[in-house]
């Protein structure tokens, strides 16, 4: 998550998404800090700082393993996930 922090969502490891989907009604803590480390290091990049609200963190985790719930289930099902080409620790466009 922090050296990739561009990662899309295309090219995710199949073993995260898996991860993410068995996490229950909550995102794990191990799954919570990758999502985490990855989103604020993305958004380091994209405004050049880290300082951001724990609110805005915290949304940010929660619809980022949504996305990653939706990306393993299409996995699992053959069915194609329409946004591979965003970037997987953004947020933008997830609300």
């Amino acid at each position: 998550a922090l050296s990739n922090t561009q990662l899309l969502c295309k090219d995710v490891p199949c073993e995260i998404l898996k991860e993410c989907s068995y996490s229950g009604d909550e995102p794990t803590q191990f799954v919570s800090t990758f999502l985490e480390t990855g989103h604020i290091e993305w958004l380091f990049k994209k405004y050049g700082h880290k300082h951001f609200e724990r609110e805005r963190i915290d949304r940010a985790i929660l619809v980022i393993w949504f996305r990653a719930c939706e990306m393993y289930i299409c996995h699992i099902s053959n069915m194609q996930f329409t946004n591979v080409s965003e970037m997987f620790f953004s947020d933008e466009g997830l609300y």
